[in-house]
């Protein structure tokens, strides 16, 4: 059940890539399932995940929802995991995080999302 909600929400980022309010949606579904279930974060991994919400944090630059959302489903999916670490490398998280706090500097959520990516 959790690798088809995954699925389709990395399904659903790729297709809808321009819509911010999917984008954070979907963001928080896979927060929502990385952060509680260690075997998801694998999956993600495994269905790219991981790059999916990188897209959205580069894509959506200027809403502060998806950047927040974005932020903390990256944090719980590098925490703890090497191989999903190497990827977000890849994908430029710890720069996004980093252009997260310039944009968003004002909410406070932003800011305290961004900086807990970057401590990991």
């Amino acid at each position: 059940v959790n690798a088809g909600a995954i699925e389709v929400a990395v399904a659903a980022m790729r297709t809808h890539a321009s819509v911010a309010e999917l984008q954070e949606r979907a963001c928080g579904v896979l927060r929502n399932l990385s952060s509680s279930i260690v075997d998801s974060r694998n999956l993600a991994w495994n269905m790219d995940a991981v790059i999916a919400v990188a897209a959205a944090l580069r894509g959506h630059p200027t809403s502060a929802g998806v950047q927040e959302t974005a932020c903390v489903a990256l944090y719980f999916f590098v925490k703890d995991n090497n191989e999903n670490k190497r990827l977000a490398r890849r994908a430029g998280a710890k720069a996004l995080a980093t252009a997260a706090l310039k944009a968003h500097h004002a909410t406070e959520k932003v800011v305290t999302e961004a900086q807990d990516l970057l401590q990991q």
